[in-house]
């Protein structure tokens, strides 16, 4: 019984060793200019009109203080062969935090669209673009 409760601390021990060296991977190397940056966005059609996203929003190392600001995604692609975007309904949606956030979500789509791209966007209170990611689904 002890060999089985020292090797289930022992797995956990490792996986939570895996995900701090994930994380630190993750942190700017240097304070950079920009106040965030977004570390990590994945995009995929997890079926006909729906979309999973996840994001991951880091502030710059040496940045105090609570981060206040909006993200906004926009998918793009074509359907019916013309070429067609979509914004996630409410406009630019929250976020707050001091170090990281990480986002997930879904947007319903057209089932007919073809989704090629996804684009996310960090804006600060007053609406000036602070980050952007691109990347293709």
């Amino acid at each position: 019984s002890s060999d089985v409760c020292s090797s289930d601390l022992e797995a956990q021990n490792l996986s939570l060793k895996g995900d701090l060296g994930f994380f630190e991977r993750l942190l700017p190397a240097t304070d950079k200019d920009g106040a965030v940056a977004v570390r990590g966005l994945q995009a995929q059609l997890e079926s006909p009109g729906r979309v999973r996203y996840q994001l991951l929003v880091m502030q710059s190392r040496g940045k105090t203080g609570e981060f206040q600001g909006r993200y906004e995604l926009l998918l793009s692609g074509t359907q019916d062969g013309k070429p067609w975007t979509f914004t996630l309904p409410g406009g630019p949606h929250r976020l707050a935090f001091k170090h990281y956030q990480r986002v997930d979500g879904y947007a319903e789509v057209p089932p007919a669209a073809q989704v090629r791209q996804a684009l996310v966007k960090v804006i600060d209170p007053r609406g000036t673009e602070l980050a952007s990611v691109r990347v293709p689904l």
